[in-house]
């Protein structure tokens, strides 16, 4: 896979440009203006956009031939292929319309007729059916995916306000489409959303007049199952489910349906209608007489022939598919797998009826496992007694089937006996036997990459994740062979391995994965969704948003996203909006429990305490066991002075909660009534202490540590714990910049010379904080991101040279100080220029310098970085680095400060006048009024409100 740029991607060719560009290209080949490409047409249309290929006349007529039996539905007879055919080509990935456009030499400045394509409109195909889509929702009034006559007879009368119709008239307009269209008549729901379309191309109205009479709007979104079906059928899909329902009832695999597999057909499409055998004998006469031309003798009725009764109206493709059970990605290939399927149903029943008997019935989880796999799946999961009778009698019955489906057959046979098997079993959460059947079939077909993929699910629920990745990275090595079959199936992969990789803590990475599906399959809305969150996760807040609302945009019911999308609002700061996306939640899922608290947190943060105790309440009122809530009830009602009320929410929450998590929140709550926040609703009390302005805090002797200088050694001393640099050696710093080779990049920058991507960087980390938990390594690069690679993006265009970073991590690794100023002196002279010398460019260590203080010191910014004499050809020591580096004023001499701090210990009894909290490290005591801060409470400038003074002074006590 190659390099993905970390922007989001966007598209390059709008809609109305890709259309104008295939009407040159179509107005280009058809030479008798007719208004379609017959096959000569076709054939010269094929040759042109390939000049470098040789085709054989075969060859072509191959393509030709596919083309008109893919998109049969936009042949017009002799004519041949219409425009919208040649455009639904391209948006199957036949063709690159961009690329054809080029080496044909055209240009979009040149007019083209407006009859090219047999129409004037200028209304879009696409554009065609959003509108029709939205004058359809207008009328669905009660949103049952149909327009029954009520509907429809509202339609007419709003789109026609100049015309007063009687009701006779509004009945037999009405009569009229549900007799003309039956075929998108769906029982008491009436007209579906195709059907309407019909209408409307077949003339029946104006669709561009109407939409403008009603007075609506394309921006205005519409439900995703707006028709019933949130999945639009593609030409190329309809193919696929009419191979699948053809292949079903092709009982002697013969390529053609005799009599008795149509009349099977007829009967299994239509399970609630009693037929005659009379009335099938008259149904497959019909058939057989009306389609003639795809009836091969003794065989019966070819593809083709099936595909055409479809497409003349003869029975509803997306009914019969899903009424016959059928699934694109579970496609059982030869008849007799249904016999093995059949005696598994038998197996399945036997094992179930001893849990039936304890829980009640249990279903079969239909996760349809090809498709987007998620966790939250395993909530769900069966707990097979795997020790009992029962289960051993299953798995003794079971292999003797996998045994049976490897014989009495081919290779190919057999592996879809296997894959039937796996697939059936994973559906009801036995993943360990649904594993042995998909790597049985990887046995007999070792690169196929539905095996692959279902074998790294099964593997993933299993919780062998770095199992389960290699089977889907093989899944991906598989399917570059023969792209184009799997293509429905590898943006599945790529969303999958993502969510593998994220169990891993490795977010970047998986976000290359979610990003490659979105390229895939720009409509995948949990794709964006999974690449959204994960770069929040990193702290990529803005393109996180961006990917979480087309996410939304495209599923309006989305729950899980609007949840993802409020909640990277509150990290950017966006409360209002975070607000506003909460409570979409909340009316998509009213219970929704986490919603409910972080709208409550939030009303608490911006000081409206009563709209936040209602949230707790509701909370509670859903999960009445939630401890947070109930301390934060608590909190609200101290905040009241009701004090009895308060005491009685506190003890129920302390009845809910362990330590640990009792001293985290109290440690949060305690830190929010501190806020002097005095918001329109009433606030809380002042607080026990005041801040200082800066000037009014002096030291009493040299010795002790500037104010300012203390507070930014506590970010990097905060810092270093959340990344878990500070436990890491400086000397794995020095192995990897060893190690580690990486190619030189072409910019000729000196800070870009050898730089990787985000992704590759964080498999680096990985290696050197390995004593992270996943969850935890996750936070870290998160913080390094925000607070290291931010800088990098600013001043470095995005580049990451790897030894730069190497030396701006090593000061703050762990190890003697001396050794950790050599490891980033030795990181800047392994850098493409240095090689093979014991000194560096003098203005190599004053940038490295600069770029520490603006990523660890926030008064510092980017712009002194930029100004640096490159001319200077001056280079520096090992000696003269180390004095540089030390330099109080111009260095980054705040090391000193922070080594007491990595050092800090208990300072005896002492407690923080202003947090009460015991002194760990230096103390500060004020000479005047005697009383002693912690290092935190100093470098904030806090006070004890009861010694209020004009001035202080501190003297620092070491530990």
């Amino acid at each position: 896979m190659g390099r993905i740029d970390l922007a989001f991607p966007t598209e390059l060719t709008t809609t109305d440009t890709r259309l104008e560009k295939v009407k040159r290209i179509f107005q280009v080949f058809d030479l008798n203006k007719d208004g379609c490409l017959n096959r000569d047409e076709m054939a010269a249309l094929v040759v042109a956009v390939n000049p470098r290929v040789k085709f054989s006349n075969d060859q072509v007529d191959a393509i030709n031939n596919e083309v008109f039996l893919t998109y049969a539905p936009f042949i017009h007879g002799e004519k041949g292929l219409t425009i919208e055919g040649l455009l639904c080509t391209y948006d199957d990935g036949a063709g690159d319309i961009d690329r054809d456009f080029d080496a044909l030499g055209l240009d979009l400045n040149t007019p083209v007729p407006d009859a090219v394509g047999g129409s004037s409109k200028p209304t879009t195909i696409r554009t065609r059916l959003e509108k029709v889509k939205r004058i359809f929702h207008r009328f669905d009034a009660n949103g049952d995916g149909g327009l029954n006559r009520d509907e429809m007879a509202a339609l007419v009368v709003a789109t026609n306000p100049m015309v007063k119709f009687s009701t006779d008239q509004i009945d037999a307009m009405s009569n009229e489409v549900f007799r003309t269209y039956p075929q998108f008549i769906r029982g008491e729901k009436g007209l579906t959303l195709e059907g309407l379309l019909c209408t409307y191309d077949d003339g029946a109205g104006d669709m561009d007049r109407d939409f403008d009479t009603l007075g609506l709007d394309l921006n205005t979104p519409v439900p995703d199952d707006v028709g019933g079906s949130s999945k639009p059928t593609t030409i190329r899909t309809r193919l696929e489910k009419v191979k699948r329902i053809f292949h079903r009832f092709d009982a002697n695999r013969d390529d053609g349906l005799n009599r008795d597999e149509v009349a099977a057909l007829v009967l299994a499409t239509n399970p609630m209608v009693k037929f005659t055998t009379d009335q099938i004998d008259a149904m497959s006469n019909e058939v057989f007489r009306t389609y003639a031309q795809f009836i091969r003798r003794e065989k019966g009725l070819t593809l083709e022939g099936l595909l055409c009764t479809y497409d003349d109206g003869a029975g509803d493709i997306d009914r019969d598919f899903d009424t016959l059970g059928l699934d694109l990605n579970h496609t059982v290939v030869f008849h007799e797998t249904y016999k093995f399927l059949d005696d598994l149903d038998i197996l399945i029943q036997k094992l179930k009826k001893p849990k039936q008997a304890k829980v009640g019935k249990i279903k079969k989880i239909d996760n349809n496992s090809d498709k987007i796999f998620q966790p939250q799946m395993s909530d769900k999961e069966v707990n097979w007694e795997e020790s009992g009778q029962n289960y051993t009698v299953f798995v003794k019955d079971l292999v003797d089937l996998r045994s049976r489906a490897d014989k009495n057959g081919s290779r190919e046979e057999a592996f879809d006996r296997h894959m039937a098997i796996g697939r059936v079993i994973y559906d009801y959460r036995l993943h360990n036997e649904a594993l042995i059947s998909f790597r049985r079939a990887l046995e007999l077909q070792p690169t196929n990459v539905a095996a692959h993929f279902r074998a790294g699910n099964c593997l993933y629920e299993l919780g062998r994740h770095g199992e389960a990745k290699e089977e889907f990275l093989l899944a991906l090595e598989a399917s570059e062979v023969n792209f184009r079959d799997w293509e429905y199936l590898i943006p599945q992969i790529h969303v999958n391995l993502g969510l593998v990789l994220e169990n891993e803590g490795m977010v970047f990475n998986a976000c290359d994965h979610y990003r490659e599906a979105v390229i895939l399959c720009p409509t995948h809305f949990r794709a964006l969704k999974r690449l959204g969150s994960a770069l929040v996760a990193v702290g990529e807040y803005g393109a996180g948003v961006v990917a979480l609302e087309e996410a939304v945009f495209l599923n309006r019911a989305y729950v899980d996203a609007f949840y993802d999308l409020a909640s990277a609002l509150v990290a950017m700061g966006d409360e209002e909006r975070a607000i506003m996306e909460f409570y979409k939640v909340l009316e998509l899922k009213p219970g929704h429990v986490d919603a409910l608290y972080n709208l409550g947190e939030l009303f608490m943060d911006t000081g409206r305490y009563p709209r936040a105790f209602e949230m707790y309440t509701r909370v509670l009122a859903e999960l009445p066991n939630h401890w947070k809530a109930q301390l934060s009830k608590a909190v609200y009602l101290f905040g009241k002075n009701e004090i009895e009320e308060a005491k009685q929410a506190l003890k129920e929450g302390l009845k809910m909660v362990n330590g640990v998590e009792l001293h985290d929140r109290l440690a949060y709550l305690k830190q929010l009534q501190k806020k002097r926040l005095k918001g329109k609703e009433g606030g809380f009390g002042e607080g026990a202490y005041i801040i200082v302005e800066p000037s009014k805090f002096r030291m009493a002797d040299d010795s002790t540590t500037l104010r300012l200088e203390l507070a930014n050694a506590l970010h990097i001393r905060a810092f270093q714990r959340t990344t878990g640099l500070s436990r890491c050696d400086v000397d794995l710093i020095k192995k990897q910049i060893n190690e580690y080779s990486l190619p030189d990049s072409d910019s000729g920058s000196i800070f870009a010379e050898r730089s990787i991507r985000k992704a590759s960087l964080e498999g680096i980390l990985r290696e050197l904080l390995s004593f992270l938990k996943p969850e935890t390594f996750v936070g870290s690069v998160k913080a390094i991101n925000k607070k290291i690679l931010s800088v990098f993006d600013e001043v470095y265009t995005g580049n990451i040279d790897i030894d730069l970073f190497f030396a701006v991590i090593a000061p703050l690794c762990s190890g003697p100080l001396e050794r950790r100023k050599r490891v980033a002196y030795h990181a800047l002279l392994c850098r493409p220029g240095n090689e093979g010398s014991s000194k560096i460019k003098k203005s190599d260590a004053q940038r490295y310098i600069k770029l520490l203080r603006a990523i660890y010191i926030p008064s510092f910014g980017v712009n002194d970085i930029l100004e640096i004499d490159d001319t200077d050809e001056s280079m520096v020591s090992l000696t003269e680095f180390l004095a540089m580096f030390d330099d109080p004023d111009r260095g980054f001499g705040i090391m000193s400060t922070l080594l007491k701090l990595e050092t800090g210990k208990r300072n005896g009894s002492y407690v923080c006048a202003t947090c009460r909290s015991a002194i760990i490290g230096s103390r500060f005591k004020e000479m005047e009024s005697h009383f002693s801060l912690c290092g935190q409470c100093y470098s904030e400038g806090k006070a004890p409100s009861t010694s209020e003074q004009e001035e202080y002074a501190f003297r620092e006590y070491a530990n």
